[in-house]
């Protein structure tokens, strides 16, 4: 804004003997040198009153054509640097220059012109040495301008650029005085100073204490703008930033240990130096294009000491501090040139390890008023409350873990916004939508744009959910003050129909208690919750069947592409029961297989879950009968099956074609009986086997051979018969949907099992049904980008 006169020259070198013209030109309001409230000074020491050199463009009339072309032009100045104002005298006129071009005779009594200044404007105006006259105002105003704001070393521009209006009235064309008027100039640049106070100590829940080196703290401006119009605005800026030349708080004497400020300590804040900008606009949160959000990085190292008071740690922690909103009409979202936008940061929580994080500090007070010429007062009145509230970080995930604590820094009391509290999880079972499981809550079915894949199930907790599930009858969510707190405990006891077998997905949203709706103000929470042990569903991405044989029975046979199949001498086979037959060989014997041939080869899937399961076991409870390991053979048992597999594109092998060659079935031991893999897939009921039990080899050839969509083959094995009993165990619980038929007997790498429910027991049978796992701990989660084409996935381990 405009700064206050602090004198005008009031001699002159010489009388002039001809026409001339009297300009004053001034970097401050008169009427203000009293100090009215809202105004702060420029200070000499970082030359922001000095004027050097003055551009004059003379304009007919009081409200100029912005097309028409200057009818004048002169620079003066150039050896001289005044400081605050200073006069200047066009004196080299004659009467042609004054009736023809400044004033030239127009059909009215009083004559007018328009004068535009520019000072210090950087360079020279060069066209016919320096002459520019016959250039519109839209022209020049189109003329961009940079600056280099961040430097030089010491902090200080050379000179600060300035612009002006005022009209001229013709005094009479036979007085030597022709015209005489002030300029009121404006800088063109914003400036910002930054006041800093840091706790004395932080506290962390690990009771680790920090305390903070004032000596290393800095600041600087991120997303400055250095280009400008002299119309104002530029809509296309360039962007700077101080990061190379941060500017410090404090020094501290090495001999003494005293802190001393570098420009000030005011009331417990620090002080730097001032850091300047040309005019901006911007949109909140935007980093790119035209409307890049200007903001401060501020670094402060802490460090930790021992119970013995000696220095472990020390780490330089970077805060993101916003700039707050100018609640002054019109000014919001904007550097406006002269202005002077002052804020005090107050730092009560560690920051991030790195430039690039996130953790943002809010300024705690602020003000935004004009830039002016007067001793320079730092106003701890507020001309305005800044508003803010920022969280540490927007993401957790929690393993195993009941509590996750919701750290925020706020201006404003804190609510969770209603409505936005969500509690959900997958669900797995065969409950209907609506229905209550044994577990709580109710299911629901998934829609488009859910964090669930559409149509599959999940169930959601309500708040009268929570509290029923809750010891005290409480809700999961606490706000202490200066935390959300998310509070539940998992039951890790998988025996019991309660048991939490899937991870828990809560999200909600804090916000200002008076102001809700205001996004600034906004931060969204998500929490994913895992058990130490939980149940994971990927859906088999194929539900399309491709026509290839009517049978005599009426009986049809489809190919599949995605869709669980073994692949051998070139053939795959997939069928989908649809009526019963009197005699199974109508389906086989005009294919050309044995029953035993065929049956090991084929799918069967009449119904039900496309789901390939997968169980993650990271931690049993005290006393349970499994163990967790590898339950895989420590060397290669590659099973024979009576007809050769296919040879085939191999990963491992340079994408040769070849057969089976690096298989690892799980072994048939003690070891093994109740072993667990840390985590594994179940084939989905597109696994399953056709018309009836089949011998174990030939359930060791369908695993070996097995792939179901871009799950690669060589990978599959039959389960232990701990995992079994373990997967039969939960469906029993109705975690999920059956896999195991009860009553019927299955293959595991331990003999024919008989489940019960939710138990097994060993029989003497010598044909099963097969049911093959994938060792995701082993060989990742990663499917085939083409989940048609069939491969071996087999490697040497």
């Amino acid at each position: 804004m405009l700064a206050m006169l602090v004198s005008c020259t009031t001699g002159k070198i010489y009388e002039p003997t001809g026409p001339y013209i009297e300009l004053t030109v001034y970097c401050e309001e008169p009427e203000t040198r009293s100090g009215n409230n809202g105004t702060e000074p420029g200070l000499d020491y970082y030359n922001e009153n000095y004027i050097n050199t003055v551009d004059f463009f003379f304009y007919p009339g009081d409200t100029p054509d912005r097309t028409a072309d200057a009818t004048y032009h002169k620079r003066m100045g150039g050896d001289t640097w005044y400081n605050g104002s200073a006069v200047f005298m066009i004196d080299d006129l004659n009467s042609d220059i004054i009736n023809s071009q400044i004033f030239p005779v127009l059909p009215k009594e009083y004559v007018e012109v328009t004068v535009f200044a520019i000072a210090n404007y950087p360079g020279t105006l060069v066209a016919d040495e320096n002459d520019l006259t016959g250039t519109s105002l839209t022209e020049l105003e189109d003329l961009e301008v940079s600056a280099n704001f961040a430097g030089p070393a010491d902090f200080r521009q050379e000179l600060f650029m300035m612009s002006g209006t005022t009209v001229l009235g013709l005094r009479g064309r036979t007085q030597i005085l022709t015209a005489s008027g002030s300029v009121s100039l404006q800088r063109y640049a914003s400036k910002l100073t930054v006041g800093i106070n840091v706790k004395e100590e932080v506290e962390l829940q690990d009771g680790q204490v920090w305390k903070p080196m004032l000596e290393g703290m800095a600041v600087y401006l991120v997303n400055g703008v250095s280009t400008v119009k002299l119309g104002g605005l530029d809509d296309t800026p360039d962007y700077f930033s101080y990061s190379r030349n941060q500017l410090p708080f404090a020094t501290k004497d090495i001999n003494t240990g005293a802190i001393s400020p570098i420009v000030d300590l005011v009331n417990g804040y620090y002080y730097t130096y001032p850091m300047y900008s040309y005019p901006a606009e911007w949109t909140y949160g935007s980093n790119e294009g035209y409307d890049r959000e200007p903001y401060l990085k501020l670094v402060v190292p802490w460090f930790r000491t021992d119970a013995n008071g000696f220095s472990q740690t020390e780490r330089q922690l970077y805060y993101k501090v916003m700039m707050p909103e100018d609640a002054r009409e019109g000014f919001a979202r904007k550097f406006v040139r002269n202005n002077w936008y002052h804020i005090n940061i107050d730092v009560s929580i560690l920051g991030a390890q790195t430039d690039d994080g996130t953790v943002t500090v809010e300024a705690g007070s602020c003000f935004m008023v004009y830039w002016q010429q007067k001793d320079f007062v730092i106003k701890q009145a507020e001309l305005g409350k800044a508003r803010y509230l920022s969280v540490d970080k927007q993401s957790y995930e929690l393993n195993n873990v009941a509590v996750a604590n919701v750290a925020y820094t706020t201006s404003h009391p804190v609510v969770i916004k209603e409505g936005t509290k969500r509690v959900t999880r997958p669900y797995y079972g065969e409950k209907g939508v609506g229905t209550t499981t044994p577990c709580g809550g109710v299911v629901r079915m998934a829609g488009a744009g859910d964090i669930y894949a559409e149509g599959s199930y999940y169930i959601e907790y309500d708040e009268a959910h929570r509290r029923a599930l809750s010891e005290d009858g409480g809700d999961w969510f606490y706000n202490s003050g200066t935390s959300i707190v998310f509070s539940h405990e998992l039951n890790a006891d998988y025996t019991k129909e309660d048991f939490d077998y899937s991870p828990y997905d809560v999200s909600f949203t804090i916000v200002h208690e008076d102001r809700p709706d205001d996004e600034r103000y906004t931060k969204d929470i998500t929490i994913k919750q895992y058990p130490a042990i939980f149940i994971e569903a990927t859906r088999n991405s194929d539900d399309t069947f491709r026509f290839i044989k009517n049978g005599t029975a009426g009986r049809k046979l489809h190919e599949s592409t995605y869709w669980g199949y073994v692949y051998v001498d070139g053939q795959q086979l997939v069928r989908q029961g649809e009526q019963d037959i009197e005699a199974y060989s109508y389906i086989y014997e005009p294919l050309g297989y044995t029953k035993e041939e065929y049956q090991w080869r084929v799918v069967w899937y009449t119904g039900g879950s496309r789901d390939i399961f997968k169980m993650n076991v990271t931690v049993l409870p005290e006393g349970s009968s499994f163990v967790i390991g590898d339950p895989r053979s420590k060397t290669v048992d590659n099973p024979v099956p009576g007809v050769p597999f296919k040879e085939c594109k191999a990963l491992y092998d340079g994408d040769a074609d070849r057969s089976l060659k690096y298989y690892y079935p799980a072994e048939n031991s003690t070891r093994t009986e109740f072993m667990l893999a840390p985590s594994y897939r179940i084939a989905s009921k597109c696994g399953g086997v056709e018309w009836g039990p089949i011998t174990l080899e030939r359930a060791k050839c369908r695993c070996a051979a097995y792939q179901e969509d871009g799950f690669p083959a060589g990978r599959w094995r039959l389960p232990t018969k701990g995992e079994i009993n373990f997967i039969a165990m939960l469906s029993a619980n109705n975690a999920f949907t059956y896999l195991f038929s009860s009553g019927s007997v299955y293959w595991s790498a331990n003999g024919a099992i008989r489940v019960n429910s939710g138990s097994v027991s060993n029989v003497g049978n010598t044909t099963a049904l097969v049911r093959c796992v994938y060792d995701s701990w082993y060989w990742g989660d990663g499917q085939q980008e083409d989940r048609t084409q069939f491969v071996w996935g087999d490697k040497p381990r």
